[in-house]
Formats: C-alpha cells, structure tokens, sequence
C-alpha cells in the first residue's frame, strides 16, 4: 500500500514537472519606471484628480522672492469653486498680510479685476477694486501671481509648462527624492527634483523645480521654484487640502471678519 502511494505521488511530481511553465533563458527582466517616466505618471494623475474635483479650501504656505528678497513665510486660506468661478483669499495671523482679504468672481469681476479689504488704517477704505494688472496693486502687495493664478490648477500648470519647456531645451534631468512621512502629517509625499539648467539665455530664469505628490490623492500639495542663483523663488504649501466643502457665497463679499 504504502508502495502504492509513492509511486502514486512520483507520478504526480512528473506531471507537475511537464506542466510547469519553463523559464525562457532569454526573457529580459522587467524595467523599472525611469524617474522622467515616474514623474509623467505622477503629473498625469494630478491633473486627472483635478479635473474631477469641483472645489476646494486649502491652507497654503507662501514664500516669495519679491524685489530680489524672500517674503517671511504667510499663511493664506484659500476657498476655490470652478462653477461658478470664484476665489477667496484671507491672509492668516503671522505675516505682514494679517487679516487682509480678497476675493475674485468671474460674473462680477469679468477677466481683469478682483476686489482687497484690508485690515487697520487701510481697511477704513473699505472694498477695493483693482485692476490684476494694477501698476499700484503690485506696489500695495508685491506677489508674483494675481488672485485665480493661486488656484491649485493654474499652480500645477504653470509648473507643467516650466518642465514642458525644459525638456524641449533638452537639459532637464529628473531625480526622485525618495517618500516623505514627516513634513506634512497625515500625508505620503513623493517627491521629485527637476534640474532644468544654467543657461540665461533659455528665457526659464529657474535652475531647479521641486514637487511633492501626495500618494493618496494624487495632488502636488508642494511647488518650489529655485532661481539661477539658488533662491527659493516661490513656494507653495498646500496644507489642510479639503475636498468639496460646503461654501458660503457671503464669503466672496468681502466683510470685515467678526461682522
């Protein structure tokens, strides 16, 4: 019996043997994703998860060079709706900007205005309009986008058109940093460095772009543009990132805040 069942189980071993897949010698292995490749895959799913939110509120981190020194960091609370299009902005406590509101919708704004309250001696004006090419708004807040350029599409598409053009020129090379754990709680962030060049003369004033996906969403909760000379050109934080909130239309009307 028990002769029985080892020949019984060799004949089993042989039929295995004859069925098992055979390893081809000359099968390349399969290639990881160069970082370029990592990097397209990334920007891809951005702008899908962007394409198919509606609206979002967002605590964003701002550092700027402005006139050839970088801003001390503000804190702004953004709330961004794509229908009808409109934008709100308060400027949070610890910056030069404190309290300081502004507001943009595009049925009453049209494509070249938005409306600023600010804050103390200022604020006793009371709403202003300006123009988003206002020669004197740049001098009043020295930023280097105007209101909707804030939103979190136009920040992910000028970063796109930047590294498009970068690779055209042909010297663009992309590393990936590795994940990040710790610089924003509650997220996993992949981040990615582009080295874009030295050369002046390719009209992109950036030697470097770094961004930050974030693993869950899809969203680069992170843009920083370096200059030709090593300084942080602009940084953008998107923190507290929210989905489709519930959106008080009063917001857009600018009051002061407490009334």
């Amino acid at each position: 019996m028990r002769r029985m069942r080892s020949i019984a189980a060799c004949a089993l071993l042989a039929a295995l043997l004859l069925c098992a897949p055979v390893a081809r010698p000359d099968a390349p292995p399969a290639e990881s994703p160069t970082p370029r490749e990592q990097l397209d895959q990334s920007l891809l799913r951005a702008h899908a998860a962007y394409d198919v939110l509606q609206n979002y509120s967002a605590m964003v981190e701002v550092r700027e060079l402005v006139r050839g020194r970088t801003s001390e960091m503000e804190r702004i609370f953004v709330v961004f709706d794509k229908s009808p299009l409109r934008m709100y902005v308060r400027w949070l406590p610890g910056g030069g900007n404190a309290g300081m509101q502004a507001s943009y919708v595009e049925s009453r704004d049209g494509p070249d205005h938005f409306l600023v309250l600010e804050t103390g001696l200022r604020g006793l004006f009371g709403v202003l309009r300006f123009r988003l090419d206002s020669a004197f708004a740049d001098t009043l807040y020295p930023h280097h986008f105007r209101m909707i350029d804030y939103d979190f599409g136009k920040q992910l598409d000028f970063a796109q058109g930047l590294y498009d053009r970068a690779r055209e020129l042909g010297g663009c090379r992309v590393e990936v940093l590795g994940i990040d754990q710790r610089s924003m709680p509650g997220h996993r962030l992949k981040r990615y460095s582009v080295l874009i060049g030295d050369d002046q003369a390719d009209g992109l004033k950036f030697r470097r772009l770094n961004m930050a996906f974030d693993l869950g969403s899809g969203m680069p909760l992170h843009l920083e543009y370096v200059d030709l000379q090593d300084r942080v050109w602009g940084s953008y934080r998107f923190m507290s990132f929210e989905i489709d909130p519930l959106i008080d239309d009063a917001l857009f009307e600018l009051r002061k805040i407490g009334q």
